[in-house]
């Protein structure tokens, strides 16, 4: 995610580096942070600290004025569009098309097939699942996630103000 009104980073953080910062002894920093945490059957993204209003406005490079100030990159469950380009999460027309790369979908419905007929189909997995990476790998990658105690963060945790004497 990404700040645009402050041009800063927002960073992702697990529920222990929440915690720490909701109730640790300090509390601010230079940068924002959010955490993505269900919330009645559906998962809602929250920020800390809440930006106000004034903090959500942006100025395009144009010079129009916009209200959103935080940009990110998602995942959708809506795989297919229809052909007014309304996306939908399933194929109601044949008309519809798959978001989804063609060849991956017809890699998969190889093995798939064959699977259903009792045919050997190992090969036709592999090169899916090799394909597959391939597509993953362009996509963009994930941060290293540490398996160890120590509190390795991105960016120092340095307050804007009021830390000189």
């Amino acid at each position: 995610m990404w700040d645009r009104v402050e041009a800063r980073p927002v960073d992702h953080v697990n529920p222990q580096v929440w915690a720490d910062f909701k109730g640790g002894l300090v509390k601010t920093a230079v940068y924002k942070r959010y955490r993505v945490k269900a919330n009645e059957g559906s998962k809602e993204i929250f920020i800390d600290p809440t930006p106000t209003l004034t903090q959500c406005e942006y100025e395009n490079r144009d010079g129009t004025q916009v209200r959103v100030g935080l940009a990110y990159d998602y995942l959708s469950s809506y795989l297919a569009v229809t052909s007014a380009g309304v996306a939908q999460t399933t194929f109601t027309a044949d008309t519809d098309t798959l978001l989804l790369e063609d060849e991956l979908f017809e890699l998969d419905l190889a093995w798939r097939w064959l699977n259903s007929l009792g045919r050997d189909y190992g090969e036709e997995q592999r090169e899916y699942k090799r394909a597959l990476g391939w597509h993953k790998s362009q996509d963009g990658g994930l941060s290293n996630i540490s398996m160890d105690a120590r509190r390795a963060w991105r960016w120092p945790n340095i307050p804007e103000s009021g830390v000189g004497l």
